[in-house]
């Protein structure tokens, strides 16, 4: 088999939907920006205390010696040994999943060599040659994680097999971070047992100060293969003459000594002698005055498709080194497909979704929706258009649409490329509803999605002078945490927990005593989200704060409200929105405050992971502990969106119920404030009478 440099995929034509994915990549779920000896969702070796953190790999906070002045993952230099394996302290792993069918995983990362270290005892962080290992693991059950001691490093352990890795080693100068991109097959796999990610850093040179950040995940359906093996596309074959590159020097006078060659990516066209770009070796074949340079081994097994790389020769001779680049671009030899952005659309029922991918060496093209089996779309179907084009467009999106859809690319002979899941399409709309009107046997309704909420401690649904739509839920928790009984019990929590969500509600207090919950969503008491629409209340002027809580692994963020005016026996309205973890929260229908939070797809996982969800109307996760009773008043109207409503949305749904308003202003939006005297949210000739009323008046003092 010839040694050739090939990015290679084989054709997995099955279904797959993969739960694979990497917890705190970024590292910036952290509490605090300080040093910290644990790693957040990591396993490694460390202790209880910074005083441990030169032992092996730590948190290191925002500042100076990270990548991008953001927290990430710390190597110590003096835990590493030589070999790739690790088996010291530079370790860190965790459980990436079960194995599902998935072929191959795309890891990308950014590592780089330490800019300072703050200990008056290391001084500068040290750059050079230095290693970095990927590992996937599989237990068999029997393992288990921990952290503190180098038994419990995974590599090595009982009950664990290696299933594949990956290694690199590059020349780093000190402040200095690169992009990496590692394809690690993981077919041999076990269907449903643990997997685990394990990176290790090591000495190739030095004894690295490694700087580790950006981790990101992604599932393939196709696997490396062996070469010819239906391959995706060929970077350039290796010892193979059709694809050497030769460049001619012509030494009229018979000076060059020596002759240099250098290889590097497009992000270092000067090749300043960098020795891990030093990876080409040069035949010189003297004919006369003029050298011959074939470029023919070792090539990079880095290079990556459709992406320039340069080639430099240095002739020495006597008096000065001249310098001469080259450069080329890989590309593919047989078809290739890859999506294009946006890869998620969510439209409004009855709008266009579209989807394309771009391609090489493509004749014609096939668009599919994965299902189980795989849905062919057709061309004749008025629904579609560009089903057999390099764009597809779904008309008229509904439901229905709903799901992941990718294109099979031909080349003329019969050769095919698949796309990994080019798009997925969500259509906005309402997903729960408890608009608490009946309650049989202590059960209410979710009238859209069909969930049940089950009534405890005596709470009851009641329609009265006191409504603001039909029937309420009635809470009665008057006492103090521990006498507090009644809640609404969510049977199923998933309710909460869209890719995208809107939660909104009506609420009216009877008393204003405690942190009381409208909902709260989550597995225990370190993982969940929830809202507190009284969060801080002053006695002096009436006023307070509202807040939700988002939790990962005891890694807290929240979003809080400015002051408002709290009264009792008065109707409020909520709205908190999450688009990705961008979370916004509006008093009222008036916009109020944003925040960046986890992801709802991050809280699921996390929900899914323990097993244990739980969701409640009126109580919060932790129960009743320390100052924090059950909702004393009345809910009404808790509506569950799948996607973050705009501003302009959330007003109009507010002005919807609460017919007596005119309008509200567009708080998120509105910048004119100091020129709108009468509070009106516009600034008009009412505003302009009373600016120039004061026209001319001076008041200057010389």
């Amino acid at each position: 088999m010839k040694n050739v440099l090939y990015i290679l995929v084989c054709l997995g034509m099955a279904s797959w939907a993969s739960a694979l994915s990497i917890n705190n990549g970024n590292f910036e779920k952290q509490s605090g920006t300080a040093d910290a000896a644990d790693v957040s969702n990591w396993y490694d070796y460390g202790g209880g205390s910074v005083s441990t953190l030169n032992a092996g790999p730590w948190f290191r906070g925002s500042g100076i010696g990270t990548i991008n002045a953001t927290g990430c993952l710390f190597m110590s230099g003096t835990a590493v040994t030589s070999s790739e394996d690790g088996g010291r302290k530079a370790w860190v792993y965790q459980g990436i999943g079960k194995a599902d069918g998935t072929k191959a995983i795309n890891i990308s990362l950014q590592w780089g060599a330490a800019s300072y270290v703050e200990d008056g005892n290391i001084g500068n962080g040290e750059g050079g040659v230095m290693g970095l290992t990927l590992m996937i693991l599989e237990s068999d059950g029997t393992f288990t994680a921990g952290e503190f001691a180098r038994t419990n490093d995974i590599y090595g352990a009982a009950g664990i097999t290696e299933i594949t890795r990956a290694t690199r080693v590059r020349d780093l100068a000190p402040g200095v971070a690169v992009n990496e991109s590692f394809t690690l097959d993981i077919s041999s796999a076990t269907a449903g047992k643990e997997l685990f990610l394990r990176i290790n850093a090591y000495n190739a040179g030095v004894d690295p100060w490694m700087t580790i950040d950006n981790i990101t995940m992604a599932a393939s359906k196709i696997a490396p293969k062996a070469p010819k093996d239906n391959a995706r596309f060929v970077a350039i074959e290796r010892t193979s003459s059709a694809n050497d590159l030769t460049f001619k020097i012509t030494d009229p006078n018979n000076v060059v000594t020596s002759v240099d060659v250098l290889f590097g990516p497009e992000n270092d066209p000067n090749l300043s002698l960098n020795p891990a770009y030093k990876i080409v070796s040069a035949k010189s074949v003297s004919n006369g005055n003029q050298y011959t340079i074939t470029l023919n081994t070792e090539l990079s097994t880095d290079l990556v498709n459709n992406k320039p790389y340069y080639w430099k020769v240095i002739p020495h001779d006597a008096n000065s080194v001249t310098m001469s680049a080259w450069n080329f671009t890989t590309i593919p030899s047989g078809p290739y497909v890859d999506p294009v952005a946006p890869s998620v659309n969510a439209v409004y029922p009855g709008a266009d979704a579209v989807f394309s991918v771009v391609s090489v060496n493509v004749d014609t093209y096939q668009w599919y929706k994965d299902a189980d089996p795989d849905i062919a779309l057709s061309s004749s179907d008025p629904h579609y258009s560009g089903v057999t084009t390099n764009t597809l467009t779904i008309h008229n999106a509904q439901v229905a649409d709903e799901g992941s859809y990718y294109c099979i690319g031909t080349k003329t002979g019969g050769d095919m490329a698949q796309s990994l899941a080019s798009g997925e399409v969500t259509v906005n709309r309402l997903m729960h509803h408890f608009p608490f009107n009946t309650a049989a046997s202590g059960i209410t309704l979710d009238t859209v999605g069909g969930v049940q909420a089950q009534l405890m401690g005596g709470a009851a649904v009641t329609s009265d002078a006191n409504s603001i739509v039909g029937g309420y839920l009635n809470l009665s928790n008057p006492g103090s945490n521990l006498e507090d009984s009644q809640y609404a019990n969510i049977l199923d929590p998933s309710a909460f927990t869209q890719r995208q969500v809107t939660i909104s509600a009506w609420y009216r207090m009877k008393t204003r005593s405690g942190k009381a919950p409208i909902w709260a969503v989550g597995a225990d008491t370190n993982n969940y989200f929830d809202f507190f629409p009284q969060y801080q209340y002053s006695e002096d002027d009436g006023t307070g704060t509202a807040r939700s809580e988002f939790r990962v692994s005891s890694n807290l963020r929240n979003i809080t409200s400015g002051s408002y005016e709290i009264k009792t026996d008065q109707w409020y309205f909520v709205t908190i929105t999450n688009n990705e973890g961008t979370e916004k929260l509006y008093l009222d229908g008036e916009y109020a405050a944003t925040s960046d939070m986890f992801t709802m797809s991050e809280i699921q996982a996390k929900i899914t992971e323990l097993g244990t969800p739980l969701a409640y109307i009126g109580k919060r996760l932790a129960g009743a502990a320390g100052d924090y009773p059950l909702f004393n008043g009345y809910i009404d109207e808790v509506k569950v969106y799948n996607y973050a409503m705009s501003t302009i949305e959330v007003g109009q749904e507010y002005l919807s119920v609460k017919t007596d308003a005119d309008y509200v202003c567009n708080q998120e939006t509105y910048a004119v404030g100091d020129y709108d005297y009468d509070g009106n949210c516009q600034v008009d000739l009412g505003d302009f009478a009373e600016m120039a009323a004061k026209w001319l008046l001076d008041y200057q003092i010389f």
